[in-house]
């Protein structure tokens, strides 16, 4: 198991290399301009985890690892550690900058570990309906062309309500609850949370994530 998670790492060294030689730059905006966390860290993480997952599926790699002697639980815990040790990864190398660099870690540091409990809570849902759906021969999921075209539909309808939002706060002169509800983001990248709270939140994550080892195990297609 481990040598083909070595695998998926060196099949994908220039996206995660690429993802990690942003981790220095934003950090440097983080105390040199905007003097606080901003949570783009947690924007690389989801950028790094969503291509390998694109890239996996484009290319049919389920079916070729589908082919090895080696046990479905064992194969749907590769996703899992991938997801984990590229969160942890790039979490780290943000630790790193931030102390060589700043002299100094990021305040409230231990919140940094919901980074990749938000990541894996995510996937999580992904793989389970991503394996639910393959249960039968054929599923019916939306076309390539439909997401794309509910995709724009949404880019398009949160930037009209965030425009909307700005113009009747610079309006009214009050902030438009548009506007107030986007602070509620800041959340992800800095939640206020005490660390046994973020402990237990990342204990869940791997709990809810186990159930996965089950769900791939039960799909009867590998096509996707």
């Amino acid at each position: 198991m481990w040598l083909i998670i070595k695998t998926e790492f060196e099949y994908n060294k220039k996206l995660f290399g690429a993802v990690l030689a942003f981790v220095p730059l934003l950090c440097f905006y983080e105390f040199m301009i905007a003097g606080e966390r901003k949570g783009y860290v947690l924007i690389l993480i989801y950028l790094a985890t969503v291509f390998w997952s694109i890239f996996r599926n484009r290319e049919k790699r389920e079916l070729q690892l589908a082919r090895l002697p080696i046990s479905p639980q064992q194969l749907a815990l590769v996703r899992i550690v991938v997801v984990l040790l590229t969160s942890f990864a790039v979490m780290v190398g943000y630790l790193l900058v931030y102390w060589l660099f700043h002299t100094r870690s990021p305040e409230n540091a231990i919140r940094l570990l919901a980074y990749p409990a938000i990541m894996l809570l995510g996937f999580t849902f992904y793989f389970v309906f991503y394996d639910l759906r393959r249960l039968g021969d054929q599923p019916h999921v939306l076309s390539a062309k439909a997401f794309k075209s509910i995709a724009i539909f949404a880019f398009f309808l949160i930037n009209a309500l965030l425009f909307y939002g700005i113009y009747q706060t610079k309006t009214t002169g009050r902030l438009h609850w548009i506007i107030a509800k986007i602070d509620y983001i800041n959340l992800l990248t800095d939640p206020p949370a005490n660390a046994t709270h973020i402990f237990a939140f990342f204990g869940l994550s791997l709990l809810l994530a186990y159930s996965t080892l089950f769900t791939y195990s039960k799909r009867k297609s590998y096509l996707r």
